[in-house]
């Protein structure tokens, strides 16, 4: 009855390594992960930022143009 009591006391020991192990490499994928996803969405961020800075430029460059079109066309009359 003793040899019985061993072995399932020292599987219930493995499992709880085993649970030990895994929680382990749990914890390290997703701090992995939560890094990936900051970078992510800053990775995001700049580029959203970049396309409306680019697109207020192009904005500002079509205004100049209108003004000069509209001052050529003045002047040719």
């Amino acid at each position: 009855m003793t040899e019985l009591t061993d072995y399932i006391l020292g599987g219930l020991l493995i499992i709880a390594v085993l649970n030990c192990v895994i929680i382990a490499f749990v914890f390290s994928i997703s701090s992995k992960v939560g890094k990936q996803q900051r970078l992510i969405e800053f990775t995001y961020s700049r580029a959203m930022k970049a396309k409306k800075l680019e697109e207020h430029r192009e904005k500002v460059e079509e205004e100049k143009l209108t003004k000069l079109r509209k001052a050529r066309t003045g002047t040719k009359k």
